[in-house]
């Protein structure tokens, strides 16, 4: 799930607390950007669950069994 947005903003989250802790920014700004960023983060990851969920509802059920049967079985004959 790790997308390159999702990086970013983790690293934008890093940085924002090294900067509080340094002194660099205010109590007040670390938090506003503290919103904004995790704001951000949670449309982020609702958006690849929005992607999950749109294949899961797309798929084909009895083509997804009939697949995965026939994998299980090359596994087993390999097997043996």
């Amino acid at each position: 799930m790790k997308s390159y947005d999702y990086l970013l903003l983790e690293k934008l989250l890093e940085k924002n607390r090294r900067m509080f802790r340094k002194k660099l920014i205010e109590s007040e700004e670390y938090i506003d950007n503290h919103e904004i960023i995790m704001t951000k983060i949670k449309k982020v990851i609702f958006k690849f669950e929005k992607y999950d969920i749109d294949i899961l509802q797309n798929m084909d059920i009895d083509e997804t069994l009939e697949r995965f049967r026939r994998e299980i079985f090359l596994v087993k004959f390999n097997l043996n």
